[in-house]
């Protein structure tokens, strides 16, 4: 029977036979069937649904379900539809699966309902403890996380596309932190002082200088860190390069090499009197005690935390014309399976 109708077409560009092989997938759930308003089309869909009951054993409900036409549909085909397949007519598709279907040029009030709805089920004492901006900024992360996940399930539904775990919340921290610096109502929270300003002056007479970076082999799903520290005469007097397993955003990279290489010289008593980056979004986030960026706030907060241990240190921005040293360090990086120091034979530790 599937096959003498294989050539009906009941919707522009899709065949019966197209569409034979989602409506069992399909068919246990609640469904959206689109078509165009012809009587042979509504024909079509009725036999294949037929079909389908005949060797699944499961059956259509038609009185619960209902037809929706656009307003330049006839009357006459209207009723034509209506009456072969014993489907009522409504005016409009209020919602499916909890969400409209149609709405105007403002989508904003039409999608109004599911914020009031999430908050009207939240324990309220959620939001009113120590700490509730940062809980409130974390649950927009999960929101922002949940609308990515179903992005990404219909991409891999519809196109086969996969997205990586580690991708889909980069994603989402970016579109979050985007949003949050064009929003004028930005939430934020209480943090603890950095002794650490920012200074745009190299200091003089500094002893020991801290210069990082990072890098990413995104096909070996490596990053590389890599630090140099100098000496009064702008001498290199250590480097290191070590290798990470994995890949992040630009700015957790970065945020990762800085936090690598403060850890590794608190423990080994180095005293570090000024600290440089060439990634200025950073150096920014650090000295101004900013909190809006979740993902980054891990690194920041234990940055923040070690910088604490050089309290005479001056922390500022580079070009990466002036970094080039760390940024080779971290290139080299990439090439190794275990971390690599060169230390000057008059530097102790």
């Amino acid at each position: 029977m599937g096959e003498n109708r294989a050539n009906t077409r009941f919707t522009n560009g899709v065949t019966t036979t197209e569409v034979w092989s989602d409506v069992s997938r399909m068919i246990q759930n609640k469904i959206l069937l689109f078509s165009t308003a012809f009587p042979l089309a509504a024909a079509t869909i009725k036999a294949v649904l037929h079909d389908y009951s005949l060797a699944s054993g499961q059956m259509v409900n038609f009185h619960k379900s209902s037809l929706y036409f656009s307003p330049n549909t006839a009357e006459d085909i209207q009723h034509q539809i209506t009456t072969l397949l014993g489907i009522p007519i409504r005016d409009s598709i209020e919602k499916y699966l909890g969400l409209p279907q149609t709405f105007g040029r403002t989508k904003k009030e039409a999608f109004n309902y599911l914020t009031d709805r999430v908050w009207s089920h939240l324990n309220r004492n959620f939001l009113h403890v120590a700490g509730t901006e940062l809980m409130a900024n974390e649950f927009q992360f999960f929101l922002c996380l949940l609308w990515k996940m179903w992005h990404c399930r219909n991409e891999f539904l519809h196109h086969r596309r996969v997205v990586a775990p580690a991708s889909q919340i980069h994603a989402v921290a970016d579109f979050l932190e985007q949003y949050q610096q064009h929003n004028t109502q930005q939430i934020s929270f209480k943090t603890s002082t950095v002794p650490i300003e920012p200074n745009n002056e190299t200091p003089s007479g500094f002893q020991l200088k801290l210069s990082v970076d990072a890098a990413q082999n995104v096909a070996a799903n490596k990053t590389g860190l890599g630090f140099a520290i100098y000496n009064t005469h702008g001498d290199p007097v250590l480097t290191v390069s070590s290798p990470w397993n994995g890949t992040q955003s630009a700015l957790l990279m970065e945020a990762h090499a800085l936090s690598f290489a403060l850890s590794w010289c608190q423990r080994h008593n180095i005293k570090l009197d000024y600290i440089v980056s060439d990634c200025k979004t950073l150096v920014d986030y650090i000295c101004n005690n900013a909190t809006h960026h979740l993902l980054l706030n891990r690194f920041a907060t234990n940055i923040r935390s070690l910088l604490s241990f050089f309290p005479n240190a001056t922390f500022r921005h580079i070009s990466r014309q002036e970094n080039e040293d760390a940024h080779h360090l971290a290139k080299y990086a990439l090439g190794l399976d275990q971390e690599a120091i060169w230390k000057a034979h008059n530097f102790s530790m």
